[in-house]
C-alpha cells in the first residue's frame, strides 16, 4: 500500500536530515525515496532519541520502534481479526495520499497533450505499438514518449504488459522516465549559469553574475545515489548547494531520471501479453514523461506492443 509517511522534527531546534531542513516542531511530507530516509543513520539515531516522530498522516507514532515499522514495511498495520474470527489481508499497489481518489486503468497510450481541448486530451496519444522493419543502414530504434495531461489530475506507474512478435538476437526494448528540460531566460534576475553537461547552477560568483535565470517552475532530477546535485529542496524552499552535494539536478536539456526496464530481450514470440510485475507504484510528477524504445539490432522484421496499468484522478473526458 502506498504510504503515507509525515515526519515531526520534535527536537526543538530546526535541523536538517536527508538534506533537508525541517522547522522545530513542523513536519516534513516524504513523498516518495521512502528507503534513502530508512538507511540514513542520522534519521535511525534521530527517531531513537525523539528528535525525529514519525507519522502516518493520521496519528503520531511517538514510540520509536512503531514509527521506525512504518518507514521501513510497505504495508499498513492492520488488523487481522473482525471480532475475533481471523480474515485474510494483503498489501496494495493503490496510491491513497489524503484528499486523493485514484483509479486503476489500463491504457496503451498517454495523452494528447497537444490537443488545446482537455475533453479530447485523455488516452488521445499515440498507441504503443512497435512496428519494427528491416534496415540495411544498421540499427533501427522506435521510440514513442507516453506524456499525461496534468489538467486530468495526479499519475501513478505500476505495471506493464509486454507481447511481442519475431523478435531476433539480440533485439530488446528499454523504458525510461524523463525529466523535460527547465524554461531559463536572459532578462532579468541572471543567477544562473550552464555547465558543460548542460546542469543548471547557481553562480559560484553570487546573485546577478551569471548569464541565465528560470523562466518557470523548474524540473528537478533527483541524485539520491550520487548526491552530486547543484540543489536542494524541501517541499517548498529551492536553495542551491553550493558544494555539489545536493540531492537535485536541473538541467536545460531533457535528461533520464529512472530507468524500468533495462535491455529487456525480445527474441522469438510470446505467446500473449506476459507482465513486468512489481510491488511499488511511483508517482510521475506533472511534466515528466515516459519513454518506450525498441531496438531492431538483428535487422529483421517484427512487432511489439505494451500496456501499462497506471492509477490516476480521472479516467474519462465526461
Amino acid at each position: 500500500m502506498s504510504r503515507i509517511l509525515r515526519i515531526k522534527n520534535a527536537s526543538g531546534i530546526d535541523g536538517n536530515w536527508v538534506g533537508q531542513t525541517i522547522i522545530a516542531g513542523e513536519y516534513f511530507d516524504i513523498t516518495y525515496d521512502h528507503q534513502r530516509w530508512a538507511k540514513d543513520n542520522d534519521v535511525f539515531t534521530a527517531v531513537g532519541n525523539g528528535d525525529l516522530v514519525l507519522s502516518n498522516g493520521v496519528e503520531d507514532f511517538n514510540d520509536p520502534i512503531s514509527g521506525w515499522n512504518w518507514i521501513e514495511h510497505d504495508t499498513m498495520p492492520i488488523s487481522n481479526t473482525i471480532d475475533g474470527i481471523k480474515v485474510a489481508v494483503h498489501s496494495s499497489s493503490k496510491p491513497e495520499p489524503e484528499g486523493v481518489t485514484t483509479y486503476a486503468i489500463w491504457t496503451g497510450a498517454g495523452d494528447d497533450l497537444d490537443e488545446p481541448d482537455e475533453t479530447l486530451s485523455l488516452g488521445a496519444g499515440d498507441l504503443l505499438t512497435f512496428n519494427m522493419s528491416y534496415d540495411a543502414g544498421g540499427e533501427h530504434v522506435v521510440s514513442k514518449d507516453i506524456k499525461f495531461d496534468p489538467r486530468h489530475g495526479r499519475v501513478w506507474i505500476h505495471e506493464a504488459y509486454l507481447k511481442f512478435e519475431g523478435g531476433g538476437v539480440p533485439d530488446y526494448l528499454d523504458v525510461e522516465t524523463l525529466a523535460p528540460p527547465s524554461i531559463l531566460q536572459q532578462a532579468v534576475n541572471l543567477d544562473l549559469v550552464i555547465d558543460e553537461n548542460n546542469c543548471v547552477t547557481y553562480s559560484p560568483s553570487g546573485p546577478g553574475t551569471g548569464t541565465h535565470g528560470f523562466a518557470a517552475t523548474p524540473f528537478l532530477i533527483p541524485r539520491p545515489y550520487a548526491q552530486d546535485g547543484g540543489w536542494n529542496f524541501n517541499g517548498t524552499d529551492l536553495t542551491p548547494s553550493m558544494d555539489d552535494t545536493g540531492y537535485y539536478k536541473i538541467s536545460n536539456v531533457e535528461k533520464v531520471v529512472h530507468k524500468f526496464f533495462n535491455k529487456i530481450p525480445l527474441h522469438g514470440t510470446s505467446s500473449n501479453y506476459f507482465t513486468m510485475t512489481s510491488d511499488e507504484t511511483s508517482e510521475l510528477f506533472a511534466g515528466y514523461f515516459i519513454r518506450i524504445s525498441a531496438h531492431n539490432k538483428s535487422n529483421t522484421d517484427w512487432t511489439a506492443s505494451c500496456i501499462m496499468e497506471i492509477f490516476r484522478q480521472r479516467t474519462n473526458n465526461k
